[in-house]
């Protein structure tokens, strides 16, 4: 895989957690004041479905391209796809348990059963996901850094 194509593939995946991490902050108000309005606004559920479905679609077509390069790499790059598979491993799974979630509650919302066990028990899981893409994340930075390094050294 060329350097260029690996830059392409670092930054399509900044590009999708960039994408998940504001449909979360959008969806789980961090403050009170976003959260008083939050509560009588109507949540498109269909809409944050859909997007995490999308994400996490293109999410997966990443982890195998950085799979199916593997084998030609070797050094550096070898390093960094060898975090970035596992990461995009943990981040998928974080964006299919954050759908989840919206899912069941778009079905309550159509006076479907889903209580606050329910809720908070895959919330639980969600958060537990989040820490987890979240720790592979910081490895994977350091790799990027270690690579970035190699490719400015080399085109200078």
């Amino acid at each position: 895989m060329s350097q260029q194509q690996i830059r392409k593939l670092a930054i399509e995946v900044d590009d999708l957690l960039r994408s998940y991490v504001a449909i979360h902050n959008e969806f789980f108000p961090f403050s009170l004041r976003r959260i008083i309005p939050a509560l009588f606004r109507a949540i498109n559920f269909n809409y944050y479905v859909s997007e995490l479905t999308t994400i996490g679609n293109h999410l997966s077509a990443a982890r195998e391209e950085a799979i199916r390069v593997l084998p030609q790499t070797q050094g550096l790059e070898r390093q960094y796809l060898e975090v970035l598979s596992p990461y995009l491993d943990a981040l998928c799974e974080t964006v299919t348990l954050f759908s989840k979630i919206v899912l069941s509650l778009k079905l309550k919302n159509e006076n479907k059963p889903y209580g606050w066990q329910s809720y908070r028990r895959d919330v639980q899981r969600y958060k537990l996901s989040t820490n987890k893409y979240a720790a592979i994340g910081t490895n994977l930075n350091e790799k990027w850094r270690q690579l970035y390094v190699t490719f400015h050294s080399l085109a200078q």
